[in-house]
């Protein structure tokens, strides 16, 4: 994220990836990147200390909490959710 490298997050990412209630592939999720991983978000992302949660790592910066969780593959950001503490 910090490189801004749509691919490589990708390649991090458990897919197929819910966005806007849709599941995006590979293809999909690259071309929604830049609307998710703003450059605000992305500086907020690389100062983000990890909280466990459920056996997942949860990294909040407003307006979001992004999940990553173990998979076989090693660690992959599987969702993220409005953080309801950053709403006004």
């Amino acid at each position: 994220v910090a490189h801004h490298d749509a691919a490589r997050v990708a390649a991090l990412t458990r897919l197929p990836f819910l966005f806007e209630n849709q599941p995006r592939d590979r293809q999909g999720f690259v071309a929604i990147y830049p609307r998710l991983f703003t450059p605000a978000l992305a500086r907020c992302l690389s100062r983000a200390r990890p909280i466990a949660e459920d056996g997942a790592q949860v990294l909040f910066c407003a307006p979001y909490a992004f999940y990553f969780r173990p998979t076989a593959q090693g660690w992959r950001l599987v969702e993220f959710a409005a953080d309801g503490e950053a709403m006004p």
